[in-house]
This record gives structure tokens, sequence and C-alpha cells, in this order.
């Protein structure tokens, strides 16, 4: 994981941007600030993320964040996260029919069987089925769908699988499933991206979290912030 000393060689990279804070008397608060949004990171993550930060036009002094944000999306381009639209293409493309494979074991039976007739072929076909059934190597041919990614799969099962996907209207389809591939991806990011505190913190409050979310629903918490809300854009637009 990174250190102090290591945030504060990255930040030699980016004290002459514009609007940097930095001088000579806060670079010590500086270092700190940065330490706390992005220990968890390793020093050559972080350092290509700072001139990935570079290298885009006209940056300005960031926050901590931003150079997480940049290295959290190395990591994705590492990855090699499908874009929507390439995950709609590995859906259209899957991979169907999955090949079986057989032993030598198996292959001298299936050999076996075909020199045999009769009641003699079928005592044959009987050894076979239990062979495979038992043996660790065998596997019959099947017909699930693969994909070639993690990310694509578990959203074509969020959405409950091919059936729930693909109709006789191709552009609603592409459009739901790309939709929902991007709530699946955002959503990814954000749980990868959080802080450890933060993430520590959702983790062990869940539970009372949507018990303070329900209360609000049940009391009518929500309607009268959101009155509030409209009232003040209201006032705002006199």
């Amino acid at each position: 994981m990174v250190t102090k000393q290591d945030i504060h060689k990255i930040l030699q990279r980016i004290k002459y941007l514009p609007n940097s804070p930095m001088n000579e008397r806060n670079t010590g608060e500086i270092v700190d600030m940065f330490f706390v949004i992005l220990k968890d990171l390793s020093f050559d993550l972080l350092d290509k993320a700072a001139l990935f930060y570079l290298g885009q036009e006209k940056p300005f002094f960031p926050m901590p964040g931003m150079i997480r944000a940049k290295a959290l999306k190395l990591q994705m381009l590492a990855l090699r996260i499908p874009t929507p639209a390439e995950a709609w293409g590995i859906v259209l493309h899957r991979e169907t029919r999955q090949p079986g494979m057989i032993c030598e074991t198996s292959r001298t039976l299936h050999e076996e069987a075909g020199r045999r007739i009769g009641g003699e072929y079928f005592q044959k076909i009987q050894e076979i089925n239990q062979h495979e059934e038992q043996c660790q190597m065998c596997k019959r041919t099947t017909f699930e769908s693969t994909y070639a990614h993690p990310m694509v799969a578990r959203t074509v099962r969020l959405l409950g699988g091919l059936d729930a996907i693909l109709s006789d209207n191709p552009v609603a389809d592409r459009a739901r499933f790309i939709q929902a591939y991007q709530e699946v991806l955002e959503r990814e990011q954000s749980v990868v991206g959080m802080v450890p505190e933060v993430r520590e913190f959702v983790q062990e409050n869940s539970e009372r979290l949507l018990e303070v979310r329900r209360a609000a629903f049940e009391t009518g918490e929500r309607d009268e912030i959101n009155k509030q809300y409209k009232q003040l854009a209201e006032r705002l637009e006199k």
C-alpha cells in the first residue's frame, strides 16, 4: 500500500497545476488529506493515475477523489470491462454449445459399443453412462449460453435470463439491456471505488441504514422532504 512519502512524490507531479494550494507551510496537511483517501492503493497505480490525469486537456489541481477515480478507471481498463455496446455484442454472439470431452476409457467403451449389436450394445451403453457419471474428466456436451465477460453474464442473470431479454423487438431489447448494464457497471464502480472506511461503514450498518429509510417512508418523512425541496426551488426561481 502507499505511504505518505509516496503521496508526497505523487504530489510533486501535480503541485504546479493551476489552482494548486500547495506551499511550504501546508504540504504536510495536503499529504495527510490525500493519504486518507488513497492509502489502500499501490504507489504504481496512483503514480500512473496521476500521469493519466495530467494527460487530459487543461487539468487543474485535483482533489484526491479525482486521482482515485483515475486509478479506478485504469483498473477497469486492465480488467477489460466491456463497454455497454460491446456487452450487447457479447450477448448477441454468445457461445451456446459447450462441447464435451471424454477420457481414454470412455473412448474405448464407445469403440466397443460400436462393435456390439442387440442386448450387448445396450449393455455397453449402460457401462458408458455409469463411467461418465463417475469420471472426473468426462463431460457431456451442453447447450448453456456462456459470455466472454462475467459482468455481461451478471447483467443477463439480473434481467431474468435470455428469455426475458430477447424478444421480437431488437431495438427495445438493446436499449433495455444497455441501460441495465450501465446501472450494474456504475454500482460495481461505486462499490470498488469506495474509500475502505466508507465501505466498512456501509457493510457494518447496512441493516440500520435500511431501517432508517424504511421508517422514513412509513412516517411520511419522504413526502415532507420533497415538499421542502419544492418550496426551496420555488423561492430560488423568484
